[in-house]
């Protein structure tokens, strides 16, 4: 009984309604990914420079104007003549030929959809950041979100899988009460005053362990790499603790608009979160979208974090699925997200997070997070993306890429366990084909859940026979 107010909201799933500028703030998809039709790829995936001849099956095909349905299916076969174990090797795989199903599309006050989640948040993203249920390549799932959107309230919520099995369950409900009165529901000021409230439920078991990464707990070793160098490896011994399951944490927002015209608008808001068996904290944020310009868009976004011990803002953010248990580490990182959690307790923990987005003519696009906590170092988040919806012709170009555990501007660059990529590059030169290339710094957990980093590079060709 204690999660129906969450799965109550699973049937609706949706991005904010189109009347806020804020609603700009995102990269465009690539436009050759959109089709109604059959299609059908070849070309090649290398991981972790292994080679295989890649086969793809992609079908995409809208029904009233509402109901949208995409397959995307791949077979890879090795040199040995064999199919990719990790693609086959459980009854899962075959959902994952199910790119999506959705009634409705994105930006509409009614939207659903199963698939594959990405970038997703809830409310100002306090608790759930831009996450997304598929940043492992072979451990990605079939989740579930939605929202509904009926002006004087309304709600959002999504599960990272839709089989509840091991899933992140999180949900919002809003209100904006000065709507329901005649004359203040029609001035901008107190149409926009909006309060909500977020429940979230990780049932995954490793969601609360505490393992300390020292001795007794684990175990460290070296081991060799290819390059002939020596790598600190851990082995869990024990947990030094279990919270009770699931990991809950709540949270109540408020929002007012204090500026809005067409061409500009301004908010400021305020989160309280409460992380149960921890702590709480406060999250004050100011807003301002504008465009400078009929071709250049501008979003501006900074938040302050004011808490005591054991608390972490943005707990469910683009890394979580790594870190949530994560044993490919250093002897400075945590092995679960919930000991880093644990472990803030060196007096008072403010912090900041930076956001900004520039869209300039539809030609360049550039988005930038930056997440810094006062009392916990090699802690920093920071996130990065590049698109070029136009390149030139009929190209599409995208990078994204994620850090963490940044400890200091040295830092900020690098490709190992705390990083993820990808890049895309795509090319249209006729109706029926479409030319990708595609590379992603991922990682991958085997049977016994260890955690090892990944490179996939894959171009490929699509021929689509379109509706």
């Amino acid at each position: 009984m204690k999660y129906l107010l969450p799965i109550f909201f699973l049937c609706f799933v949706g991005t904010s309604s189109a009347q806020n500028l804020s609603d700009l703030a995102h990269p465009s998809s690539d436009p050759s990914q959109k089709y109604n039709g059959i299609g059908g790829g070849i070309g090649a995936s290398i991981f972790q420079g292994k080679p295989f001849l890649l086969l793809n099956a992609g079908t995409q095909f809208e029904l009233w104007k509402t109901l949208g349905v995409g397959i995307d299916g791949y077979i890879r076969i090795g040199s040995d003549g064999k199919l990719r174990k990790e693609d086959f090797d459980d009854w899962y795989d075959a959902i994952r030929w199910i790119s999506y199903i959705r009634i409705g599309h994105p930006g509409e006050d009614l939207y659903a959809r199963i698939g594959g989640l990405n970038s997703v948040s809830l409310g100002h993203g306090t608790i759930v950041d831009n996450y997304s249920n598929n940043s492992s390549y072979d451990n990605r799932r079939i989740g579930l979100i939605g929202r509904i959107d009926m002006g004087l309230f309304g709600g959002e919520g999504f599960t990272s899988d839709v089989l509840l099995n091991k899933s992140l369950i999180a949900a919002r409900g809003f209100i904006r009460p000065f709507q329901i009165a005649p004359v203040l529901g029609r001035a901008w000021f107190f149409k926009n005053i909006e309060f909500g409230a977020t429940a979230s439920y990780d049932l995954d078991s490793n969601a609360v362990r505490i393992v300390p990464n020292h001795s007794p707990w684990v175990q460290v070793f070296h081991v060799p790499t290819d390059d002939k160098k020596l790598k600190d490896s851990v082995a869990i011994v024990k947990d030094s603790a279990r919270i009770g399951s699931p990991l809950k944490i709540y949270g109540l927002d408020a929002s007012v608009m204090v500026w809005k015209s067409d061409d500009l608008e301004g908010r400021v808001y305020g989160d309280y979160v409460k992380i149960i068996d921890f702590n709480e904290g406060f999250v004050f944020g100011a807003r301002s979208s504008f465009f400078l310009d009929s071709s250049t868009f501008v979003d501006l976004r900074l938040e302050r974090y004011i808490f005591k011990n054991h608390f972490l803002p943005n707990y469910y953010n683009s890394f979580y699925e790594r870190e949530r248990y994560h044993d490919d580490i250093d002897t400075l990182s945590y092995i679960t997200k919930a000991t880093r959690l644990a472990d803030t307790a060196s007096g008072k923990g403010n912090g900041f997070k930076f956001g900004g987005f520039i869209n300039l003519g539809d030609k360049v696009q550039i988005g930038i997070n930056y997440a810094h906590l006062d009392n916990l170092r090699h802690a920093d988040l920071m996130e990065i993306s590049f698109t070029f919806p136009n390149i030139w012709w009929k190209f599409f170009g995208a990078i994204n890429y994620i850090r963490s555990n940044i400890d200091g501007p040295r830092d900020y660059f690098g490709f190992d366990q705390n990083t993820l990529a990808s890049a895309r590059l795509s090319f249209q030169p006729f109706k029926f084909l479409v030319l990708n290339l595609l590379a992603r710094w991922t990682f991958t957990r085997d049977a016994n859940d260890h955690v090892a980093t990944q490179s996939i590079i894959e171009p490929k060709a699509v021929f689509i026979a379109r509706f």
